[in-house]
């Protein structure tokens, strides 16, 4: 409930209140989260940053909380330092992250549908999942260096999320805003 309506309830007839106006590429309707609006932040900053908005602007990398893009940011830097050491080049941020995009993310993303991981982990994105076999590959291949991300994603379906998390991420999930075209 919005502090006019709960005013106008109580016969308040005056409200001292501090007012800001926020102009922003995103429609924002009345009862939006502020979480949804750090959310929206969160996810156009790694797109830029990470030079995926023009390499793979159709890219769908979407976390359920905001907290995935800077580590996911981090990943993308790492795989830019690895390939331009490969390649003894240096190279565009567009061209590191469709690099990681199309050899890394997408086919993370097709190992963990594979093993059905979303299937049980539903309240997750692809994004989320992807980050979490990921991490899981990464502990895995201390034990077997041609350990895959097929793998890693059976171990994710496999393994358990306490009640306490999932009862977390479901409560603090929230979905970016839409941007307005203009």
């Amino acid at each position: 409930m919005s502090a006019g309506l709960l005013a106008h309830e109580r016969g308040i007839v005056e409200l001292d209140a501090e007012v800001t106006r926020i102009q922003t590429r995103y429609d924002i309707p009345p009862d939006v989260d502020i979480r949804q609006v750090i959310h929206t932040q969160q996810r156009q900053q790694f797109m830029e940053h990470s030079g995926l908005a023009r390499a793979r602007p159709q890219a769908a990398v979407e976390f359920s909380c905001p907290h995935g893009y800077p580590e996911l940011l981090e990943l993308i830097k790492a795989h830019g330092y690895d390939l331009e050491r490969r390649t003894n080049r240096l190279m565009a941020r567009e061209e590191i992250a469709g690099n990681w995009y199309d050899t890394i993310f997408v086919p993370g993303v097709a190992a963990l549908r594979e093993e059905r991981v979303p299937e049980a982990y539903s309240y997750k994105t692809d994004a989320d999942l992807f980050l979490w076999v990921y991490q899981q590959r990464r502990r895995l291949l201390v034990e077997d260096a041609s350990t895959g991300y097929h793998k890693a994603a059976r171990a994710v379906r496999e393994g358990r999320m306490g009640w306490w998390r999932r009862r977390q991420l479901r409560r603090d999930r929230t979905e970016p805003l839409s941007i307005v075209k203009r």
